[in-house]
């Protein structure tokens, strides 16, 4: 089993997943090997084994949360988000202040388009751990989404200060004003970078900004 960690920690996912495999060879009762070989099969892609192996080890251990979060996850891969919702569920029965359960709630709402929902998910999260610079992220996407940009520029601003080389956070701030301020300050006569800026302070009623903004794209012969 040590083994087989060691080799997961280390992205080593087929090494680790034939230690975890050896263990239940051993040992067939041992809910734990099953539990950490469902999780290299998640992250191999391989979702519907995994999904197995998180049956089996549920099974020996019913009242795991952990087995049920990971269930939720490999479920919500599998884009089954009610039934991902059940399992998340199941796991804050047996841990009420689960973190990792609540996450994925906010990540199976989301995929169900309830974005209200999954924005009050996030949110609690939140209050459980925050510093989650993830779930700012999570929540500027939606809020985005919703065209809400003030509060996702928020989100986004909370998830950078807390994580500053996110390289996802600045991916996902899109069309927002830190992410095309960030970008314009690594390329700065690029000039399809002002352009977008200008319409995302457009979106926000930030007009003066904006015409600035444009103006200064026109001057590096930028033409929509």
């Amino acid at each position: 089993m040590n083994e087989g960690i060691i080799h997961y920690k280390a992205m080593r996912y087929e090494q680790a997943l034939t230690a975890y495999e050896q263990a239940i060879e051993m040992n067939p009762f041992y809910g734990f090997a099953y539990s950490n070989k469902a999780g290299v099969l998640n992250a191999l892609g391989r979702y519907k084994q995994a999904l197995a192996a998180y049956e089996q080890a549920i099974k020996l251990r019913p009242r795991s949360a952990y087995d049920y979060v990971g269930k939720g996850d490999v479920l919500c891969n599998l884009r089954r988000f009610e039934e991902a919702l059940l399992a998340y569920k199941r796991a804050i029965q047996l841990s009420p202040n689960n973190f990792y359960a609540y996450d994925g709630i906010g990540d199976a709402l989301w995929g169900l388009y309830r974005y209200e929902e999954a924005l009050q998910a996030f949110q609690y999260v939140i209050q459980l751990h925050p510093d989650a610079a993830d779930v700012y992220c999570s929540m500027g996407d939606i809020l985005t989404g919703l065209q809400r940009y003030e509060e996702a520029l928020q989100a986004y601003a909370k998830a950078i200060s807390l994580d500053p080389h996110s390289a996802t956070t600045y991916n996902n701030l899109g069309n927002l004003v830190l992410s095309y301020t960030q970008a314009i300050q690594l390329n700065p006569n690029e000039a399809a970078l002002y352009y977008n800026l200008s319409l995302v302070l457009a979106e926000l009623g930030r007009d003066q900004e904006a015409r600035q903004v444009m103006g200064k794209a026109r001057e590096l012969g930028y033409s929509p």
